[in-house]
């Protein structure tokens, strides 16, 4: 809501209030020059020409006057009028009082910073009245966490509008990488068609690309077009920054109990196992090949 000050006064005296527009319950600062000394009586209506305020103060030697009021708690909206007099002088101007509602802005996790409209309103849960309106609704960061994009609040007379907030984890960096994978024969001759009894070796290259040693575990898992896997493959080594290595798994194919037809063989590189908080620390790999009975 925008409001406009109108201000009527002579020479003798001036009227100005610190806000051009308040809330319900909040402190209205009333001031301006008069001539020195004099009594000045200052008198506030409401939008419906209520009188909410009568005072009389006295003005300083320099001729400064000022007096502090709160709004009501019920305040109603509208426009008020401020009239200022002394002898032989007066004034006037008005403020508006507008409509609120509430913000309530809180976080997942709880305690992420808020900023409403670029200012810092404190670590979440946090509630206040606010002038009904649009608001800019923007969060700080955390550590190990990706900080959410900013909100647009609109807030209604008389209502409580809700936001949150949601950090999500940060995801790792990935140190690991899998590269040149392919299947080989027993005696490392590529190959891509096997037949059962045979073996195939997996082979890849993993790499390092981190800029600290990191403890990895190498796994791979073979599975049938009937999604039956075979027993899986796991080597655990402490690579150096940017050490490759590649393994070559030797999997015999079964002659019963599994089904001919496409395979697959999945590559995976964790950092520990998931029992102990492992997580994956490199894209998994897939390729296939053909098993013929």
């Amino acid at each position: 809501m925008i409001s406009l000050v109108t201000v009527f006064a002579s020479t003798e005296i001036t009227v100005s209030t610190d806000k051009v527009s308040y809330l319900p319950d909040e402190l209205v600062t009333i001031s301006g020059e008069a001539e020195a000394s004099v009594l000045v009586t200052i008198d506030v209506k409401n939008s419906l020409e209520t009188r909410i305020l009568l005072r009389v103060v006295q003005a300083e030697t320099s001729g400064a006057y000022e007096t502090v009021f709160r709004l009501p708690v019920d305040a109603i909206e509208g426009t008020y009028t401020v009239d200022v007099s002394a002898p032989e002088a007066m004034a006037s101007m008005t403020f508006t009082v507008e409509e609120t509602g509430n913000l309530s802005i809180s976080t997942t996790p709880t305690g992420g910073e808020v900023f409403v409209n670029g200012t810092y309103w404190g670590d979440a849960p946090v509630f206040e009245e606010v002038a009904v309106g649009t608001y800019n609704v923007s969060f700080g960061e955390m550590d190990g966490y990706v900080t959410p994009e900013p909100i647009i609040a609109t807030v209604v007379a008389d209502t409580t509008e809700e936001i949150l907030g949601i950090y999500t984890v940060e995801q790792p960096e990935i140190p690991a990488e899998t590269t040149g994978e392919e299947t080989l024969d027993s005696t490392g001759t590529p190959k891509t068609s096997f037949v059962v009894g045979e073996t195939v070796q997996i082979s890849s290259d993993v790499t390092n690309v981190g800029n600290e040693d990191q403890p990895v575990i190498v796994v791979v898992q073979l599975m049938d077009p009937d999604y039956r896997p075979l027993p899986l493959f796991s080597f655990a080594i402490t690579l150096n920054p940017g050490q490759l290595i590649t393994p070559r798994p030797e999997f015999p194919l079964p002659t019963t109990g599994y089904t001919a037809g496409t395979w697959t063989a999945t590559i995976m590189i964790l950092d520990d196992w998931p029992a102990q908080g492992g997580v994956p620390i490199g894209d998994p790999v897939t390729i296939t090949f053909t098993v013929m009975s």
